[in-house]
């Protein structure tokens, strides 16, 4: 009989001490991938306190998280593109052109003349609505992992953009980690 009751016990005291999913989302940043710099490609954030995923199905079935990182004509484009398929197409884009990127580098993400680093969010392709940083509005892009030999870039980023209107949306806590092309 003792045998039986412990595995009992033991399932009882699981399932009565562990969370479930749903719990676990009081707090929405820990419902945001793990900061890993792996390669895992997952990326995820906050858009004005709510949980921002990459998922849901396209038309075309193009991917719901995109990475790039090259040199053209002797000058370094990255672009990370985060999309949610699911209710009218939310996307988060961080670019920067003709600016190498470093491991353990923080950049400014703004619309300056001179700086070339920037995040939008869009909202149906740009049709509904389109927030973009600028000289008011801006953020930060750090590079925690840059894997050359492997194609791996990870990091973390926030920013403020406006739309046309002068609305605001807060990107908050975002990560990723991904193999690029």
């Amino acid at each position: 009989m003792k045998t039986t009751l412990t595995p009992l016990i033991f399932i009882f005291l699981l399932l009565t001490f562990s969370c479930s999913k749903e719990e676990d989302c009081n707090n929405p940043v820990d419902c945001l991938p793990s900061a890993t710099q792996i390669g895992k490609n997952t990326a995820g954030c906050l858009i004005d306190g709510k949980i921002f995923l990459p998922g849901g199905e396209s038309l075309n079935s193009g991917s719901a998280l995109h990475s790039q990182y090259l040199v053209y004509e002797g000058k370094y484009i990255f672009s990370l593109t985060i999309i949610n398929f699911k209710d009218n197409i939310h996307l988060i884009q961080i670019g920067a052109s003709d600016v190498e990127l470093i491991k353990n580098k923080t950049y400014e993400l703004t619309m300056k003349s001179d700086i070339t680093v920037s995040g939008k969010y869009t909202i149906g392709g740009g049709l509904i609505d389109g927030f973009s940083t600028n000289n008011e509005t801006n953020g930060e892009l750090t590079i925690t992992n840059l894997n050359l030999q492997e194609r791996i870039i990870s990091g973390t980023f926030w920013f403020d953009a406006r739309n046309g209107s002068g609305e605001k949306v807060e990107i908050r806590e975002g990560r990723f980690d991904v193999r690029y092309q």
